[in-house]
């Protein structure tokens, strides 16, 4: 984990917004008050398809959660923020969530970015386990 400028993640975010607004993505980056005990930002996407959260705490800490709309699945993937590398990769694992799959990288490149799912999603209205 590492102590996080909360000014990173808005410039990291917003160095994307190009690439998102090209996936017709629609979002807000809002941050927690500073006198908070664990000040954090957080980002919300929408496209026809996808609603993505992002929160990121100045600790490190990440949690992403993804709706599938089609499918109302939930998938929430943690993350431990340890360098701006570990921060670029995340926005890359959103980016890559937010675009259309005949726009997409190479199948390689998907397999190793769905690789960082903790395990099954869940259907909206399942009892959390």
């Amino acid at each position: 984990m590492m102590d996080l400028d909360l000014d990173d993640v808005a410039d990291a975010t917003a160095a994307r917004a190009t690439t998102w607004r090209a996936a017709g993505a629609q979002w807000t980056v809002e941050r927690s008050p500073t006198t908070w005990k664990k000040p954090s930002v957080t980002a919300v996407w929408t496209t026809t398809h996808h609603a993505l959260q992002l929160t990121v705490w100045t600790s490190g800490e990440a949690e992403l959660d993804h709706l599938t709309v089609s499918t109302e699945v939930i998938a929430t993937v943690a993350y431990d923020l340890s360098s701006l590398d570990d921060l670029a990769n995340l926005l890359d694992d959103v980016t890559h969530r937010l675009t259309p799959p005949h726009a997409r990288a190479s199948p390689s490149v998907r397999h190793q970015i769905a690789l960082h799912g903790p395990g099954p999603p869940q259907r909206l209205g399942d009892p959390e386990t």
